[in-house]
């Protein structure tokens, strides 16, 4: 009988699978998804209340960040630098933009001078900042 309870409390909190999840920030975002999809975050709940999930979420969130994610500190800069509306790029910026950019997108950029292949890195990485505010 206890069996057939907990197998109408899971069918009863089973999370809708046709939703969207927000992008993950991180390995901790990743371990939460997997866990509400399969239903197992319900239970834990409802069996132990707040168990400390949203801290070691963070925690996890920021040790191991995802590829796609800015870092703090990426953010830090592109917010400075998105904020001085400049027109040109000097080496060393342009360095540190390239940087994020490669690790974001997984390529392997050179450093370059060419306007048109610094414009598009430009604007990809406005795109992804934008999405964070």
């Amino acid at each position: 009988m206890k069996r057939l309870e907990m197998n109408n409390q899971m069918k009863k909190h089973r999370p809708n699978t046709t939703s969207t999840l927000d992008v993950a920030k991180g390995l901790g975002d990743d371990i939460d998804n997997i866990l509400a999809k399969t239903g197992i975050k319900t239970i834990v709940k409802a069996v132990f209340g707040d168990c400390g999930c949203e801290e070691r979420k963070a925690w996890l969130n920021k040790k191991f960040p995802s590829a796609n994610c800015l870092t703090e500190t990426e953010h830090d800069y592109l917010k400075y630098w998105f904020g001085l509306n400049k027109e040109s790029v000097t080496f060393v910026e342009r360095k540190r933009l390239i940087e994020i950019s490669n690790r974001i997108f997984k390529l392997n950029q050179k450093n370059t001078s060419c306007s048109p292949c610094v414009r598009k890195i430009v604007e990809n990485l406005r795109e992804i900042f934008i999405e964070t505010l």
